[in-house]
């Protein structure tokens, strides 16, 4: 995860290693007596906890530990740490009063996200907190609900830009609130006016799994792969091929991603992960943070040089980048005023290289997957490949997981909410499925698989026809328990998770349910 100058991760023995600016405390050491370092430090830990998830802002980090505590540290001048005092270079517990299941973090605001709730703490001059308000104080101290979302809105990804937050809903939304002035929000009804209240941008090519935030512009990662960009676009980092107009609240595709698997925005670039394994990024270049071995402005996606390896994950910082590759090493360029890079100098790079010595942690993450079911037993392999990212950069839902899955031979199915609906069930089910009277546990063995279509019909509902809709499935907690093997579930340690059916038909009401697996010996 990246700051403005500043990069951390999860490394592979679960320690949190940090670079770059420390003038704020950013690498979580008290001990590190230096104002900024060019390889990576350890921070000084979290009582045991093992780290799951980072989020950074501009001069400060927070992490999401296993059993659900948040832990942040650095810059504290607008209580972005979400606890009272100055600037903290040791990580400290925030009292969020629930278990996070993520947590975002942009400019000098923070948020988290909890089985129930979203709530968000730090700088709130543009509004950028949601609470309907706004003050030009120090800050908000006590991570407090955002009251304004809709009822039925369930944030599974945050983002957090410099002055203003994105949230996608489960139901495929992306809700934005807070500084509107480069038209970052991406609704042209509110146009340039801050919005202390979330709103829901304007219409997307389909529906987002996950939304990303630079400093004045937004980025959504599609379920189609496709990546939608609005806001600022004074140094092309729209992608449109332009830097007209300069900046646009209009949602538009950017063209050359490559099927994106991930997607991250810095300050003024962005940066995507192609299905092939590429890195290709576009935007501001002054100091080679698009990485095509150049330092001249890109207005489209262009492949960055150097990866060694196929790439998983990327992010992106201030003016610099990083990846992450299969094989676990990360790879940075752009801008090493500060050491940012990891490289060991202060050398600035408009192509890869590799941070040494530091070896992530990577785990399974998005998967767009087309079944065709030909058996009564198996759910063929998807077709589109799994790829891996490092725990330290998941996507910023209750797990990294989610899987698309649609049907290409239908049989009729039961009507949902009204909704006549295609649908096709490859696997014998339950009595309960059967009669669409959602199934309360699901039971499989330690190495054994539950399918897609087994799951869908434990909630009532059934895989649709891709003409008809889409079903997301996704495993919104106990990630430990499980995780998706293509398109099924496997039981990966005894315990119990929690897997959402999203249900989107082409017409009608999305449907949201969920089933608990539980994983037995």
């Amino acid at each position: 995860m990246a700051g403005v100058a500043h990069t951390c991760v999860i490394a592979r023995d679960n320690t949190v290693m940090c670079w770059g600016d420390n003038q704020f405390g950013q690498l979580g050491d008290s001990s590190f007596p230096d104002s900024a370092s060019s390889t990576p430090v350890a921070t000084s830990g979290f009582g045991g906890r093992t780290p799951v998830q980072l989020a950074a802002g501009r001069n400060h980090t927070c992490a999401r530990m296993s059993d659900g505590t948040v832990w942040c540290w650095g810059y504290n001048g607008y209580h972005e740490l979400g606890v009272g005092g100055g600037t903290f270079t040791d990580p400290v517990q925030l009292n969020l009063g629930a278990v996070a299941t993520s947590i975002s973090a942009g400019g000098n605001t923070s948020c988290a996200r909890t089985a129930t709730q979203l709530l968000c703490w730090g700088r709130n001059n543009k509004g950028q907190l949601g609470l309907g308000t706004t003050y030009t104080g120090s800050g908000g101290v006590v991570p407090t609900v955002v009251p304004a979302v809709p009822g039925t809105f369930d944030a599974v990804s945050l983002a957090g830009g410099f002055e203003h937050t994105c949230a996608a809903s489960a139901a495929g939304e992306v809700w934005c609130w807070g500084e509107a002035g480069r038209l970052q929000l991406g609704n042209t009804a509110n146009s340039t006016v801050d919005q202390s209240s979330p709103r829901r941008t304007d219409a997307l090519g389909d529906v987002a799994t996950r939304v990303v935030a630079g400093d004045e512009f937004s980025c959504a990662h599609l379920g189609n792969s496709s990546v939608w960009c609005w806001g600022d676009n004074t140094y092309g980092q729209l992608g449109r091929g332009s830097a007209s107009p300069s900046s646009s609240s209009e949602p538009t595709a950017v063209a050359g991603t490559g099927n994106a698997t991930v997607v991250a925005a810095g300050g003024k670039h962005a940066c995507a992960v192609t299905s092939a394994g590429a890195v290709r990024c576009w935007g501001r270049n002054n100091v080679g943070q698009v990485g095509d071995g150049s330092v001249v402005d890109a207005h489209s996606p262009q492949q960055v040089s150097g990866i060694t390896g196929t790439a998983v994950d990327v992010a992106a910082g201030g003016t610099h980048s990083c990846a992450v590759t299969q094989q676990g090493t990360v790879q940075c360029w752009g801008d090493n005023t500060f050491g940012q890079l990891g490289t060991g100098d202060t050398v600035n790079r408009n192509a890869a290289t590799a941070v040494s010595g530091l070896a992530m942690i990577y785990t399974t993450t998005t998967v767009a997957a087309t079944v065709a079911p030909t058996s009564p037993t198996t759910v063929p392999a998807t077709t589109v490949p799994a790829t891996t990212v490092p725990a330290a950069t998941q996507p910023p839902v209750t797990t990294t997981t989610t899987i698309l899955v649609t049907s290409t031979t239908p049989t009729t199915g039961p009507s949902v909410n009204g909704t006549s609906t295609t649908t096709t069930l490859p696997v014998a089910q339950s009595s309960a499925a059967r009669t669409g009277a959602p199934a309360n546990v699901l039971t499989v063995r330690i190495g054994r698989t539950l399918t897609a279509a087994r799951i869908a019909g434990a909630t009532g509902l059934a895989i649709p026809r891709g003409s008809q809709g889409k079903l997301r499935l996704s495993i919104t907690s106990g990630s430990r328990y499980c995780r998706f093997a293509g398109t099924s579930v496997r039981g990966t340690a005894r315990g119990t998770c929690t897997v959402r059916a999203l249900l989107i038909p082409r017409r009608g009401a999305t449907v949201v349910r969920s089933v608990t697996v539980k994983v037995v010996r």
